[in-house]
């Protein structure tokens, strides 16, 4: 039975603590690592678990190569969507008009596709609910405009990728890969309320996400979009643990 701390073990806490007796940048790391944790505190237990997603909605690096917002047509190339996690989840924000995509409700939609284990399931979520929240009306030629099931918003021969997106700067990077970093709270702060945040995150992750793998990628079309290719459903548990053991030693130990 373990005894004492692995990835924060005695020594690194006396080393960072040490360091921000002595450093002016370490004690503003400090306050940045426990600012970000406080975050998390206002979190649910079951919100925490909620967080981490599976592998059934296609993830994408951009919502659309050298695209543009379909609101105000303004140019919105590669990596310049807003993206906030965990003050506006689920949406992607244009950086010239400010309006939010997609225009549905999508974690409602989402949490009506979770399966038994957790896992969005396409074939499970009712799509009576993709629809623009802004213009609910049926006859609203508004009606499904920036609407996203998680495959993109399509207008004509062009598809806008924001949860695809979304999942990979925000629910990934922001907001799941943010609160395992919070895992180094306790080690500056002495906060053992902060401790349960990185290992929720962490555990709930393995079982649930299937890291991206090098394989044959999509083409691209003629519009620059591409989709990254991802591993398959059943990749082995054993391989994820591997992969979180090395990200949360890297946060860690850096």
């Amino acid at each position: 039975m373990k005894s004492a701390g692995v990835f924060n073990t005695p020594t690194l806490a006396m080393r960072a603590r040490a360091n921000v007796a002595a450093h002016l940048w370490a004690a503003e790391m400090r306050e940045a690592i426990i600012r970000q944790a406080e975050a998390y505190l206002r979190f649910s237990d079951d919100e925490l678990w909620e967080l981490m997603f599976g592998c059934t909605i296609s993830r994408s690096w951009m919502v659309w190569s050298n695209g543009y917002c379909p609101a105000c047509k303004g140019d919105v190339p590669m990596y310049d969507w807003q993206i906030e996690a965990l003050k506006y989840p689920w949406k992607v924000r244009c950086p010239h008009c400010q309006e939010f995509f997609p225009k549905n409700d999508f974690l409602r939609f989402y949490r009506s596709g979770l399966d038994g284990h957790g896992v969005f399931d396409p074939a499970r979520a009712d799509r009576a609910l993709l629809y623009n929240l802004e213009h609910p009306s049926p006859d609203d030629p508004l009606h499904r405009f920036g609407v996203d099931d998680g495959e993109g918003y399509v207008e004509g021969d062009k598809r806008w990728r924001f949860i695809g997106a979304y999942l990979i700067y925000g629910q990934w990077k922001q907001a799941v890969l943010g609160g395992i970093k919070s895992l180094a709270a306790p080690t500056w702060s002495r906060a053992s309320e902060i401790t349960p945040i990185g290992p929720a995150c962490s555990s709930t992750a393995w079982p649930t996400f299937t890291p991206p793998s090098i394989s044959a990628p999509k083409a691209w079309s003629t519009r620059g979009e591409g989709v990254p290719a991802m591993s398959p459903p059943g990749t082995t548990p054993a391989r994820i643990r591997a992969s979180w053991s090395w990200l949360t030693t890297r946060f860690l130990r850096r």
